[in-house]
């Protein structure tokens, strides 16, 4: 039985070879074999390409510089990239129009891959309140160093009004109304920063006094010489970059010295690092 089993066998797998010799060597065979490369080919292509171009794999370019450029702007820089960003502060500048881009994160010239996001930081669109600070009856000179710490701006003229406590603070005014000093220091007056305020300034009873002789003297000289004459230093003018204002000399005053002037009046002062010539003849 098993002998006849094996017998009928051996012609079958003796012609089992021909057969599949002539199935693969057939057109139909070798045209699908063939469409089917093709195929696996073109969808390995297909996917490598869909790949680097989501993700930019393998990739990097150089960030570009957004500082100074508005939002829309930039979004749109972002979306030519491949790229995202959120906004992560926000700041204010009086200087720089709002909603522009103060600074980034990463910083312009890095190299990036394609979908980074980029954290930025924005000028904001409305200024912040800051607290007005306590001026009434303060030292004017004090006052305009405390009012620029605090980003409120002082208008440059200045009223000046008799009375005996010289160069302190009388009347604050902002937008055409006094400001009256609060009752309650847990309720400040709050004011925009980069709002601009006016001042009353008390000046002697006396009225007139003569402008000092400033010109050769130092910066700081020129100051001490000013508040001991009952004025008050106005525009300081570089003529050119100074790296230590104190030494720097007085080239020119406005008005000049010998004029009379009124008590706690502004001297404008010129200043450069180089002494003038007829410091002598002073």
């Amino acid at each position: 039985m098993k002998k006849k089993v094996i017998d009928n066998l051996v012609p079958i797998l003796k012609k089992a070879p021909k057969e599949s010799f002539y199935f693969l060597t057939s057109k139909i065979f070798l045209k699908n074999l063939a469409m089917a490369i093709a195929l696996v080919v073109t969808l390995s292509f297909l996917t490598g390409l869909l790949l680097k171009t989501y993700t930019r794999h393998g990739s990097s370019i150089e960030l570009p510089d957004f500082k100074g450029q508005t939002i829309d702007l930039v979004e749109k820089e972002m979306n030519k990239y491949g790229l995202r960003y959120e906004v992560l502060d926000s700041l204010y500048d009086p200087e720089k129009k709002p909603l522009t881009v103060l600074d980034q994160d990463p910083t312009p010239k890095s190299k990036v891959k394609g979908n980074r996001k980029v954290y930025l930081t924005v000028n904001a669109s409305t200024p912040p309140l800051v607290n007005m600070p306590d001026i009434w009856g303060k030292d004017f000179d004090f006052v305009k160093k405390v009012l620029k710490a605090r980003g409120i701006n002082l208008n440059s003229k200045v009223e000046y009004k008799s009375d005996p406590a010289v160069n302190t603070v009388l009347k604050v005014r902002y937008n055409g109304d006094v400001l009256h000093k609060p009752k309650d220091k847990k309720n400040p007056i709050k004011l925009p920063k980069g709002a601009e305020i006016s001042l009353v300034v008390a000046q002697g009873a006396g009225s007139d006094v003569v402008a000092p002789k400033l010109i050769c003297q130092t910066y700081d000289e020129a100051v001490f010489t000013i508040r001991n004459s009952d004025l008050s230093v106005g525009a300081v003018i570089n003529d050119e970059d100074l790296e230590n204002t104190s030494a720097a000399f007085i080239t020119k005053q406005s008005p000049p010295a010998g004029e009379d002037v009124q008590i706690g009046e502004q001297i404008d002062i010129w200043i450069s690092a180089k002494k003038p010539d007829n410091c002598d003849e002073w």
